[in-house]
């Protein structure tokens, strides 16, 4: 997926994009259970989906200085332009968007 992602937007997009993702995806494995499976669609934005067994969705709570976890759904509602989680028929689909990359002649990211 880096790879992919480096040649077309800003390497400040790709960290994004995989730090957002392996928090989704972490907290799915921790959280969730049965299958957990990753899409990711580019067009306008970048958006990634990850999909699990659990129909229990996520909320942002606040994180206390001492607690081990619960600070990565702040972080993706911090940093990425749009997020959510939707139910499905067979669990959740949690999801968050990052704008695609402007054009780099066009005076793009630094």
């Amino acid at each position: 997926m880096h790879d992919s992602l480096t040649g077309e937007t800003g390497q400040g997009l790709v960290e994004a994009f995989m730090h957002h993702t392996h928090l989704l995806v972490g907290n799915a494995l921790l959280h969730a259970y049965g299958p957990v499976s990753l899409t990711v669609v580019r067009r306008e934005v970048i958006c990634c989906q990850v999909r699990d067994g659990s129909r229990k969705l996520p909320q942002l709570r606040p994180a206390q200085t001492t607690d081990e976890f619960g600070r990565g759904l702040r972080l993706v509602d911090q940093m990425a332009s749009k997020w959510g989680a939707d139910p499905t028929p067979w669990g959740k689909e949690v999801w968050f968007e990052l704008p695609e990359a402007p054009d780099p002649l066009a005076g793009g990211w630094d």
